[in-house]
This record gives structure tokens, sequence and C-alpha cells, in this order.
């Protein structure tokens, strides 16, 4: 048991310290109908840590992340904090739907797919709400989308759709990579006589 708790651990600390490197890394790339919201991959290590480990390492590797980009964009950092938790958590079931199935490649997919709507609708529902309140006190955002020649039912569209692509960026090659890890560092789950 002791063992296998440190292999948790030191997985969540080497993902998570990836992760971390990639966010302070300059690749990102804007979205262009809303330059405001940027594309990266600095989650891909944090949604493998989800999808090998559950939910409990799933939420400390995103608070870890999250924390680290606290110091440029504190605003921005609670954003990203519900993006990734909002993926990071739809995720990590598969660890316990994954045992209990004979098909957990599959499994594991649609639970990325999920995931990936999962964050969509929270992340829209989270600027709808948030950016009114945090980023431009008193404003509406009907106003705000008016800024970027759109209609509130646009903007909000093209935010679900940045979160649907920046989903994808991240589950899909995480979903991939922990599938097709050696045997001896595979999840429990995956290892799991079916």
């Amino acid at each position: 048991m002791e063992k296998t708790r440190t292999r948790e651990i030191a997985i969540t600390a080497v993902l998570t310290a990836l992760s971390i490197a990639l966010a302070l890394s300059p690749m990102e790339y804007p979205f262009a109908p809303l330059p405001f919201l940027k594309f990266d991959i600095a989650e891909l290590p944090v949604l493998a840590v989800s999808a090998m480990l559950g939910p409990v390492y799933a939420l400390l590797s995103t608070v870890i992340l999250a924390l680290s980009y606290v110091p440029r964009d504190p605003i921005g950092a609670l954003f990203k904090f519900l993006a990734i938790l909002s993926t990071a958590l739809p995720l990590s079931l598969v660890t316990y739907v994954g045992l209990k199935s004979t098909r957990k490649k599959l499994i594991a997919y649609f639970m990325g797919i999920i995931s990936i709507v999962t964050r969509s609708l929270i992340m829209t529902l989270a600027n709808y709400v948030l950016i009114p309140i945090l980023y431009i006190p008193g404003i509406p955002l009907e106003t705000v989308a008016s800024w970027f020649g759109m209609n509130l039912f646009t903007f909000l569209g093209f935010i679900f759709l940045f979160n649907i692509i920046q989903g994808a960026i991240n589950v899909i090659p995480a979903v991939t990579l922990v599938l097709n890890l050696p045997r001896e560092w595979a999840p429990n789950w995956l290892r799991s006589s079916d």
C-alpha cells in the first residue's frame, strides 16, 4: 500500500511540474474570434494524472497548477482552475468505471468526451456569470460581446466552441497517452482483470 501511494504521489508531482513548465512557456495561441482566450497544452499532464489516478490526485494537481497562474493573473487563475477541474473530475471517473468494464479504451474515450462537454458547459456559464463580476464590474456582458462585434448568444457560443477545442487538444492526447503506457506504468484500472 505504501509503495502504491508513493508511486501515485511521484506521478502527480512529476506530471504537475510538467504542467507548470508548460504553463510558464510562451506556447499559447489566441482564439481568433475572442483573443483573450488562449489555446495551450499545459493541462495535458494534469489530465493524464486524472485518467491514471482518479479524482483526489486530479484535484491536487489542478489546485497546484492553478496556483502557478496566480502571480501572473489571479482572475485568470480562477478561470483556469474552473476549466481544468471541470475537465479533470469527469475524466477521473474512468478510474472507477474502467475497473468494471471489459471495454476499457472505449470507456476512457467516452469519459474524455463527457469531460470535454462538461468543461464547455461549465466554462460558458462561468464566463456568463463571472466576467461582469470580476473583469468589468457593472458592465453587462451584452456590452462586452458588442466590443467583439457580437451579440451575447454568439459571444457565448464562441466561448463554448473554444472550450470544446481546448478540451480536445488536451483530453485526447492525455487519454491516448495513458492507454498506451507500458503495462508496468499503466494505471491500476487499466491493468485490472476483465
